[in-house]
């Protein structure tokens, strides 16, 4: 199935903060719903359009705009005079009134996006999709939850286009991009590995990897003390009542140990530098490749688990403090501290040991090594 377009509509919401725009420029949404009175406001990438709706107060606001969202046909001419592609917005009570084919017919030949305010509402929505397949609209169905998204998504299968966020919540904005990226062909089977041991080792060096971009609460990585396996650390999507979210971060584990970069490949968390890809998982399996940002290495206490699957052992070294998540597989995270023996937790164990890597260091960023009072702050 092919990526589908994620648009966020921010006019829905009263007083979008700036931070939350920042959150969906960093996730790479493919567009942004803007009122007339914002649309110059924020400095946008590139790749994100930004979209208006016609306003005819004020048609000066579309100089400003890459698309506008019209529902007349007379407002077509102003907004192609002002450079904007346009989003034709659909009457539901037109659609449910006619036929998908009549309907249709009727969307004027300069549409290159027909918006759908709530799918849920119209009626024969699959038959407007075969409809719509067969000229060159892209059908943006309007969505209040990452279900609502996923069955969207799901329904619209080959068609051209994808949602519009118009109840967006900062938490979950990674899991709108997700439901609509292209999906991996490639995955690690992930099983369910039972804690056999926990052992606190005391101090060690841990390393946190930052990536350039926001994990979900079900996503994480492979960490392992051997290149025979690992177990899932879950990203820091969730965080205790002290501390704020870091959905870029994974708290992976001691510098020693190895974290997975694809199906088949690994490196070592000491060789791990800025610009590097390692792979991030879903609890399904399903691989996205991240780029490192910073690796922060810190000393902090340890504890080393081991877990067994079936006749395979794999054992992972992580810092023992309850921002370290392990996942379940259903989904349900477990921190590090409330880990019990005989838990049933995610992990991934190899066919066989893989190769030696040596690769330079770049972009390690070392704190508080040599002072183990201090703390730098959100580097728990």
């Amino acid at each position: 199935m092919p990526a589908k377009q994620c648009w966020l509509d921010s006019t829905v919401v009263d007083e979008t903060s700036q931070f939350e725009l920042y959150e969906a420029f960093d996730l790479s949404f493919d567009a942004i719903v803007l009122s007339a009175d914002t649309v110059d406001t924020y400095e946008l990438p590139a790749s994100i359009s930004r979209v208006v709706p016609y306003d005819s107060d004020r048609p000066d606001c579309l100089d400003a705009a890459d698309i506008a969202i019209v529902s007349d046909e007379g407002q077509i001419g102003t907004a192609l005079s002002h450079g904007c592609s346009i989003a034709y917005r659909l009457d539901q009570d037109a659609v449910s009134s006619a036929s998908p084919e009549m309907f249709v017919e009727q969307i004027p030949d300069q549409a290159r996006y027909l918006v759908v305010p709530d799918a849920s509402q119209v009626e024969r929505f699959e038959s407007l999709l075969e409809t719509v397949g067969e000229t060159e609209l892209s059908v943006i169905s309007g969505v209040r939850s990452p279900s609502e998204a996923e069955s969207v998504v799901n329904t619209m299968n080959g068609s051209s286009g994808g949602v519009m966020i118009s109840s967006p919540e900062t938490a979950a904005f990674s899991e709108y991009v997700n439901i609509t990226k292209e999906p991996s062909d490639t995955a690690i089977p992930l099983k369910a590995f039972e804690i056999e041991t926990i052992e606190q080792l005391g101090t060690g060096i841990r390393c946190c990897i930052d990536t350039t971009t926001l994990m979900g609460k079900a996503e994480g990585m492979i960490v392992g003390s051997t290149n025979a396996g690992g177990l899932f650390v879950n990203a820091e999507a969730r965080a205790p009542p002290e501390a704020s979210p870091r959905p870029f971060r994974v708290n992976a584990g001691a510098i020693h140990s190895y974290v997975w970069t694809d199906e088949a490949s690994w490196n070592y968390l000491a060789d791990l530098g800025m610009g590097d890809t390692v792979a991030c998982l879903n609890v399904d399996g399903s691989i996205r490749e991240v780029t490192v940002g910073r690796i922060l290495l810190e000393k902090r206490p340890l504890t080393q688990l081991i877990a067994t699957c079936e006749t395979r052992t794999v054992a992972a070294i992580v810092q023992d403090h309850s921002h370290v998540r392990l996942l379940r597989q259903s989904g349900e995270s477990v921190s590090v501290p409330h880990l019990e023996e005989g838990d049933q937790v995610l992990g991934y164990a190899t066919d066989e040991p893989q190769p030696v890597l040596d690769r330079p260091t770049a972009g390690v960023e070392r704190r508080d090594i040599d002072d183990p009072n201090s703390h730098a702050e959100n580097t728990i």
